[in-house]
């Protein structure tokens, strides 16, 4: 399959130091988007440029954070939730993990997603150039950037560049300011995605069956389709709370 047939898997990383309706509101509306085929949100452990003092919780807790969004909101028909740089040595390179991803999934063309801001920075980053030409970005504009301006910049510096970009201007979330509430002990609920209910956590239960390879989750409706992402989580034998739970009850399950 040549490059420009395959479809897209639209990759979106970041730290979600925590995760916020922001980020949510990005990865609903590549949901929604016909031309994305599936998204892989990568959670990743630690940012190259940031202290690792900054963190409010560990990387399995914004994991967890981002797959109980996921199921709650009902994304898990294209959504894949990976760890896949939990297992790395910082510092932890973007197009490093992009080239691990398409090594992974050779019948899919990988896309980066970013906000425009990003976009801006992007050229300084280890082997943006890469990024930029090779796999190519799909790009969401922000309050208070001159998104036109940037794009027209990119591609007089990069003419190969590929650029792809979202409509929709995502909600603005500030995590320093849930991260000050946090810490002072101030609500931030109307912030952050709701939270699974243990109702619902029992009926995703039911609904869960563990892989052979212990390392997928699937819907036990799409267990006869080999190529089927529904309920998939790419967790790379690493399970979180909710996914152990699953594993130990899958014997039960699959008698079922």
């Amino acid at each position: 399959m040549s490059k420009a047939n395959k479809p897209i898997l639209a990759v979106y990383s970041g730290s979600f130091n925590p995760f916020h309706l922001g980020h949510l509101d990005i990865i609903q509306e590549l949901h929604k988007n016909p031309w994305v085929s599936k998204i892989m949100v990568v959670v990743s452990p630690q940012n190259p440029g940031k202290s690792p003092s900054i963190y409010i919780q560990t990387p399995t807790e914004r994991l967890e954070a981002v797959q109980d969004a996921v199921w709650k909101y009902k994304l898990s028909d294209k959504v894949i939730v990976s760890d896949i740089e939990f297992s790395r040595t910082p510092p932890i390179w973007t197009v490093e993990t992009l080239r691990e991803i398409r090594a992974k999934y050779p019948d899919y063309k990988v896309v980066y997603v970013s906000g425009i801001d990003c976009l801006d920075k992007i050229r300084r980053w280890r082997n943006g150039e890469e990024i930029l030409c090779d796999f190519g970005m799909i790009v969401f504009p922000r309050e208070g950037y001159d998104t036109g301006k940037i794009i027209n910049d990119t591609y007089k510096k990069h003419p190969k560049a590929i650029l792809m970009l979202a409509v929709k201007v995502p909600m603005e979330v500030s995590s320093t300011e849930i991260r000050r509430r946090m810490d002072a002990g101030e609500d931030y609920s109307s912030l952050v995605p709701e939270k699974l209910t243990e109702e619902e956590k029992e009926e995703i239960l039911k609904n869960l069956v563990v892989s052979d390879d212990s390392d997928i989750i699937k819907n036990k409706s799409e267990l006869n389709d080999p190529d089927s992402v529904k309920a998939t989580v790419d967790i790379n034998k690493k399970m979180t709370g909710l996914e152990q739970k699953a594993k130990q009850r899958k014997g039960k399950l699959t008698e079922q």
